[in-house]
């Protein structure tokens, strides 16, 4: 059952001018907890054993121990045929050295799916990844096309309108139970602004919006300047993992490594309340979410003892529809996609891509890949694509195989999570393969440009153009031919990835977040807060790693 402490959560609607100088009101806001006990956890996991009796033995789990936190051995990588070095895994090296050492002697027992050995592929010879760059790549050249973040004006309050609604005070011009006057609930799906309900026509399903990774909402019809609505802290010095949207609901997880809570919220997208929650518990990680078609997708990480899990649950109610057991060791999982009838995640004891069943969890397959976990898979022109250490492959949809591979090589990756996802444009797929910014054909298997520099982090393409983070600064590049457009440095420390709709391009440091004119490139809007960009809603997303999620209302043109 949940175990949320009360403690932990705290919602913060800002009223106007009310607010200004630091004084927010609080909110206390009852939470519907998702009623899903420990006994449907149990079902699920013994619906898994009985599939993995009929299945052969993981044989990766075979080949070696599973080194759980704290285990002074290190996992040596064994995937030959993807060429990769004979090196020791540097997993373990921030994880807690208090918890258990001695795992099952029989973890496969845990693992009712299969993990096949990973199919030949066609690698391609390593190309000369400097020979199309151009002269004029690097971020600092020129005449900064911003100002610094010292001499930005910052963000306004958004103006409430305040009101005594049941004992307590609301701002009626975001409150979805009381919009525009008290006892005036908006239907479900929709949001409230400025006191009016309306429908929710802007989405963001999953990281970087599609699964193409463009970041490029095309439906959010918001420009700037944007004035900040509402704070709600989930869980103070915890990092926010990037936040989903679908009908004005918002769907957020929390980046903490070994916790006894590992919590999903489901909030309002209009003041940030609660819609429902749940804890998937004692477990090593949880991943971020992505909605499509009404059911939220997550994984999360394997527990002490026990299997990770690839998660369907209702969006609406929180209500889990099923649960497909995942090997794994002690992996973080980002968002997944879903493509017709069919969801994609990384997952597996040694790496891979697994498809699963959207109807009910089933397992459709298991193609093994290298041994790297933080990545997203991405879909275009009718097939699957990852992108992990240096090697991005094309999928079949339906069997996962691995039809071509591109080797991009070399690739500073210093450790096993990639941090990244493969995003594509109109007819190129894009990618970052430290430190390079590279650009590959997904039909003739070509690589089309490289951009030189010290790019890091997954870029967003819009409009012909792409954007991408080299040394902190925001670069603008042409699609096709990738010759360098315009920079923007910001304060010079920008990290995440770029975020555009109608006209504007949002990035974010850890400590600033900006709007950029595309026209003009000139700074537009600016605030003192840093992290993850969504974009839905008719809001900009900031999930940061105080633990707080900041919502900031776009303005109409």
């Amino acid at each position: 059952m949940d175990r949320l402490s009360a403690k932990n959560v705290t919602l913060v609607v800002l009223l106007g001018a009310a607010s200004c100088g630091g004084n927010r009101t609080p909110l206390r806001v009852p939470v519907h907890d998702a009623q899903v006990g420990d006994a449907l956890r149990d079902r699920v996991a013994e619906k898994g054993s009985d599939t993995g009796a009929d299945s052969a033995r993981d044989s990766s789990a075979d080949l070696r121990l599973d080194a759980g936190p704290g285990d002074a051995r290190v996992d040596l990588a064994r995937d030959s045929n993807a060429d990769t070095a004979d090196t020791a895994r540097d997993l373990l090296r921030d994880l807690p050295q208090d918890l258990p050492l001695d795992l099952p002697p029989d973890q496969s027992r845990d693992f009712p799916v299969r993990d096949t050995s990973m199919e030949a592929s066609r690698d391609f010879p390593p190309v000369d990844l400097a020979a199309l760059e151009t002269t004029a790549d690097r971020p600092t050249d020129g005449k900064p096309d911003s100002t610094s973040a010292s001499d930005s004006a910052g963000s306004t309050l958004c103006v409430g309108t305040m009101a005594v609604c049941g004992g307590k005070t609301v701002n009626t011009s975001i409150s979805i139970a009381h919009c525009g006057q008290c006892d005036s609930p908006c239907d479900p799906g929709s949001l409230c602004s400025a006191g009016t309900c309306g429908p929710a026509t802007s989405h963001w399903p999953t990281f970087q919006h599609d699964v193409q990774h463009t970041g490029e909402n095309p439906d959010e019809s918001g420009v700037p300047p944007l004035c900040l609505a509402w704070i709600r802290t989930l869980s103070p010095s915890t990092t926010v993992s990037p936040v989903a949207i679908q009908d004005g609901r918002l769907f957020v997880t929390l980046a903490a490594r070994f916790s006894i809570e590992a919590p999903i919220y489901a909030l309002n997208a209009s003041d940030g309340s609660d819609l429902w929650r749940y804890n998937f518990g004692d477990v090593s990680s949880i991943g971020h979410p992505s909605v499509f078609s009404g059911s939220v997708y997550l994984a999360n990480g394997k527990p002490t003892t026990g299997s990770a899990y690839l998660w369907a649950m209702d969006a609406v109610t929180g209500e889990i529809q099923w649960g497909a057991a995942l090997a794994a060791q002690w992996e973080q999982y980002w968002a997944p996609i879903r493509v017709g009838d069919i969801v994609y995640t990384n997952g597996g004891a040694y790496g891979g891509l697994y498809g699963i069943a959207a109807a009910d969890g089933s397992q459709v397959f298991f193609q093994s890949l290298d041994q790297y976990d933080q990545w997203s898979p991405g879909y275009f022109g009718d097939t699957i694509f990852t992108f992990i250490a240096g090697r991005f492959r094309k999928h079949d949809p339906a069997s996962g195989a691995i039809l071509d591979t591109v080797l991009v090589l070399p690739s500073n990756v210093l450790t096993y999570a990639m941090q990244t996802a493969p995003v594509f444009g109109p007819t190129l797929g894009y990618v970052i393969s430290p430190p390079k910014l590279i650009a590959i054909d997904p039909a003739t298997h070509d690589i089309s440009w490289t951009a030189g520099g010290t790019f890091h982090g997954t870029p967003a393409v819009a409009g012909g153009t792409v954007y991408g983070i080299s040394a902190g600064t925001l670069q603008a590049r042409d699609g096709e031919l990738g010759t360098l457009l315009w920079t923007f440095v910001g304060d010079t420390s920008l990290t995440y990835p770029p975020v555009v709709a109608n006209g504007y391009v949002y990035v974010a440091s850890a400590k600033n977040v900006y709007a950029v004119d595309i026209a003009t490139h000139e700074q537009v809007w600016a605030d003192a807060v840093g992290g993850w960009l969504s974009l839905g809603a008719h809001k900009l997303f900031v999930a940061s790693t105080d633990g707080t999620v900041r919502a900031y209302e776009l303005s109409n043109r």
